[in-house]
């Protein structure tokens, strides 16, 4: 079994994914939003307007996986927040055949019997009775499809159940490509579904854990900032994070401090990423002493921390600076 991809929409972006929001007749929306995240911090939100009852309208994302395979499981989580009542159909996940034909198994919901149902479909109609598997608007749900093109069949799962199974009546295709979201026709109204967490497989896996991933949280103290900049993020176990200490003027970097627990003062830092972090960057204000040179008998100029400095001057220095001093040979001699 081979993980082919596993998209979860967490850099907030649709860069995973191409989306597909081109109609016939009307144009939808593919957004990664808060509002939409079932777990970390954001999902996707497809949203089609109402228009036409005889047009197909589309507003998904789709991930294309090579070489082509003969079996197929994708699995995402879907929330729908307004469904279809008219006789029509909602695709959740599609898979795609040669010559661009979708459909080649698809897994949507559908209404018909006067209430929202499961539905699968390959060259035939197979549908859920939605008494035993009803479907709840604003609720999430796990959705399972799996393709067999070398005879196995489709078979649906919500929620680890097997809700509906269908024979290949046309094995031997090969697919390349798994559409996640709505792809509706006759639609009178619009549709609106969440979709999070989508998985591309080779073989029937089952629910997982989500990866982990742990918060590093960076702080700086007043006289100073870090690269990155303060605030929370978001690493996968294991990752080398480089965090780098900019003092303001009139400040310098005294030390890290990672938990409450002093790390030294290299500068940048790197911290591997095996639990949650909270890095503390602390500054404070630079001490100035004066350094006065006074020559006897004889009036000379010494160069003190490289600047000239004449008898009876001085210059300033930094708290801990280490300072040379240097006079005129025959003064020395």
């Amino acid at each position: 079994m081979t993980i082919l991809f596993r998209g979860r929409f967490e850099d907030g972006n649709l860069n995973e994914f191409s989306p597909i929001t081109s109609p016939p007749l009307l144009t939808g929306t593919v957004t990664v939003t808060p509002n939409a995240a079932y777990e970390g911090t954001y999902g996707a939100r497809c949203q089609v307007p109402a228009g036409s009852t005889t047009a197909i309208q589309t507003a998904s994302v789709a991930r294309t996986f090579s070489p082509t395979l003969k079996k197929v499981y994708a699995q995402c989580k879907i929330r729908i927040l307004n469904a279809p009542t008219l006789a029509s159909r909602v695709s959740i996940i599609t898979t795609r055949g040669g010559n661009d034909a979708w459909n080649n198994g698809l897994a949507s919901i559908d209404y018909g019997s006067g209430a929202l149902r499961w539905h699968l479909l390959k060259g035939t109609y197979n549908y859920a009775d939605p008494a035993l598997y009803p479907i709840n608007l604003n609720q999430w749900y796990t959705v399972e499809l799996m393709v067999d093109e070398t005879g196995g069949g489709l078979a649906l799962w919500v929620d680890e159940v097997q809700v509906l199974t269908l024979p290949d009546l046309s094995p031997g295709a090969n697919m390349d490509c798994i559409r996640f979201g709505p792809n509706f026709s006759n639609m009178a109204i619009p549709v609106t579904l969440d979709i999070d967490d989508c998985i591309i497989s080779d073989q029937y896996i089952g629910l997982i854990s989500p990866p982990v991933q742990y918060v590093l949280t960076i702080q700086a103290s007043v006289g100073g900032t870090t690269n990155p900049v303060a605030g929370s993020y978001l690493y996968d176990p294991e990752s080398l994070v480089s965090i780098a200490a900019i003092p303001n003027t009139g400040y310098h970097f005294i030390e890290w401090l990672v938990d409450g627990v002093n790390w030294g003062s290299s500068n940048p830092f790197y911290l591997s990423m095996n639990s949650n972090h909270i890095v503390q960057a602390i500054f404070a204000p630079v001490m100035n002493h004066t350094v006065t040179f006074q020559s006897i008998p004889i009036a000379v100029q010494a160069i003190i921390a490289g600047e000239a400095v004449s008898s009876g001057g001085s210059i300033q220095v930094e708290d801990g600076s280490v300072i040379m001093i240097s006079v005129p040979e025959k003064v020395i001699t």
